[in-house]
């Protein structure tokens, strides 16, 4: 029964539902306009040339993966804070429980980000003229998207007011984007800080997505300057190939942290109207 009424709140609330899907496509375009075929210029032998066009295509790859973070955080933080009142009145009378309200939110969340970054990857990787696997890019965007809405949404579940939850939006994305490791080294940053890149999904996405589009076999091997370059690339970005499972494993990791501590800090609210 929840899960069904989750699905059906999803499709009808349509304002909310073009938004986010036109917000999507929007930026996917803009992306594509301004790096329009950057996926796919590797200069002549040249090794400033190159290194300039792969910055480039890496760039695209960076801001397309910060768009799958930014809207997909952003409609859950105000989720909790708007549905708080109903929730603890069902709540307390025993119509469900938390993790059965949780379950079926992330069974409508998933698959519906997994269409959301389908259609946006589309428009964008023939705009760019990407090189890795499709299939493997959106999965890493959605994977991303969950991850950044588990951390949205502990930040609802723990506040009470809907404006309390926006001006907590800055606590979701600089912290990530600082210590992601395409604005500074993780080297050059303080030690007692550096712990902080270990929990942060958007490092981990941008190394998972840095490793499908660089991939051996997406590189022109008879460019010598290309392979360097981009093995350069990857390097700097203290990225591994080898290392795409642990990736993957951490984020989701992260996941089920937040989620679960999202669960916690809600149920404990609502005990108190009980």
């Amino acid at each position: 029964h929840l899960l069904r009424r989750e699905f059906h709140q999803f499709i009808r609330d349509k304002m909310t539902l073009g938004a986010r899907f036109g917000m999507s496509v929007l930026l996917a375009l803009m992306t594509g306009i301004v790096f329009q075929g950057a996926g796919n210029r590797w200069g002549n032998d040249d090794g400033t040339e190159v290194m300039k066009e792969v910055n480039n295509h890496w760039g695209a790859l960076v801001f397309f993966t910060l768009n799958a973070m930014f809207l997909s955080a952003q409609p859950l933080l105000l989720v909790f804070p708007i549905e708080r009142a109903v929730f603890i009145r069902e709540y307390a009378v025993g119509t469900y429980s938390t993790s059965a309200y949780f379950i079926a939110k992330t069974m409508v969340e998933i698959p519906s980000s997994f269409v959301q970054q389908a259609v946006s990857a589309l428009v964008c990787y023939y705009m760019v003229d990407m090189q890795g696997n499709y299939l493997y890019l959106v999965l890493s965007l959605t994977l991303l998207s969950a991850v950044s809405a588990s951390t949205a949404l502990l930040l609802g579940a723990a506040t009470t007011r809907a404006e309390a939850a926006v001006n907590l939006v800055p606590a979701i994305y600089v912290p990530q984007i600082l210590f992601a490791g395409f604005f500074v080294s993780a080297d050059a940053i303080p030690v007692f800080m550096r712990w902080i890149q270990w929990v942060c999904p958007l490092k981990y996405s941008i190394g998972l997505a840095t490793i499908i589009e660089f991939a051996e076999s997406a590189v022109p091997s008879n460019n010598s300057a290309a392979v360097n370059v981009t093995n350069r690339l990857i390097y700097n970005s203290d990225v591994s190939r080898d290392s795409w499972g642990t990736y993957v494993l951490i984020m989701v990791g992260i996941f089920f942290a937040f989620r679960s501590a999202a669960a916690v800090t809600l149920s404990r609210r609502a005990r108190k109207f009980k």
